[in-house]
């Protein structure tokens, strides 16, 4: 299976923060993060690629975060 391209850049950064001798829990963290908005923009736009990402996807998605948080349960 071929990688997209946000699967590349993720993993590509996941490879930085390694060099840079960040915690495990912090990697994780980092990566379920640039996993769940790389989800939300291939779900809600179609957008597979970094290169398409506007600053308006990322409002879009911070919104997004927030309704989620404001759900009574």
């Amino acid at each position: 299976m071929q990688m997209t391209d946000f699967e590349f850049q993720i993993d590509n950064f996941m490879m930085y923060c390694t060099s840079k001798n960040l915690s495990p829990k912090t990697m994780k963290s980092y990566e379920q993060t640039l996993k769940l908005f790389a989800k939300y923009l291939q779900d809600n736009f179609s957008i597979e690629d970094v290169e398409r990402v506007t600053t308006g996807h990322i409002r879009q998605y911070v919104g997004y975060l927030q309704d989620r948080e404001n759900i009574q349960y």
